[in-house]
């Protein structure tokens, strides 16, 4: 019983140990956001800044039209 839990035990730190813990796969803008977290209840307001927080490979979703062109603060 104890060899199973042994190679489980060690699988499943080394996956936890290969993600990175501030990672985000999907972030979100809006014209009218604010935030920083770029989540979907708190979006942000640059694309830039939704930019920087997302993998590399992860996906900036925009929510609504809004006036992009600026750079964040």
């Amino acid at each position: 019983m104890n060899t199973t839990v042994l190679p489980a035990t060690l699988g499943i730190l080394l996956v936890c140990l290969a993600a990175p813990a501030d990672a985000i796969p999907r972030t979100f803008v809006s014209g009218t956001g604010g935030g920083v977290t770029c989540t979907r209840a708190a979006p942000c307001a640059h694309f830039q800044t939704a930019h920087d927080a997302t993998d590399s490979g992860g996906e900036v979703t925009c929510l609504d039209g809004g006036n992009f062109a600026g750079s964040p603060p």
